[in-house]
């Protein structure tokens, strides 16, 4: 086995949320490289190694899925006609217009039930009375 994770020593000081303690050994191979590195990069301690290798990884990886994710419909505005929403799977701004007969009507689906309708019915435009009929 290359690698072996120790299960910390109780620490005389109070733990914090925002902190992780790690005790790690390296062996072998993996011990060798960690060595190859740490002179490379010209470190000396053990821990700017991690810190560093923790470092350009998360920069290296950040973009590709470590910050939250877009949701698929967000509100983009509201008007006194009509409602925009964006939609990020279709890459669209798409408006919700009420009609006169108390549906709301989406020109990009051109429909009165759509998810692009019941999105546009959360917070929002509730919070201006806009209501879909048949909706209490």
């Amino acid at each position: 086995m290359n690698f072996v994770l120790k299960e910390s020593e109780k620490l005389p000081r109070k733990k914090k949320d925002d902190s992780i303690h790690i005790r790690m050994t390296f062996v072998g191979e993996l011990a060798r490289r960690f060595r190859l590195i740490k002179d490379y990069w010209k470190l000396q301690s053990n821990t700017d190694m991690i810190r560093t290798l923790f470092t350009k990884e998360f920069e290296r990886i950040k973009d590709k899925g470590l910050s939250p994710p877009t949701p698929p419909l967000e509100h983009f505005n509201t008007y006194n006609d009509h409602a925009t929403i964006r939609d990020h799977t279709l890459g669209l701004y798409i408006d919700i217009y009420p009609r006169p007969e108390g549906e709301l009507w989406c020109e990009h689906c051109e429909s009165t039930k759509c998810e692009h309708i019941r999105f546009a019915l959360t917070e929002p435009l509730k919070k201006k009375g806009w209501k879909h009929k048949g909706e209490k």
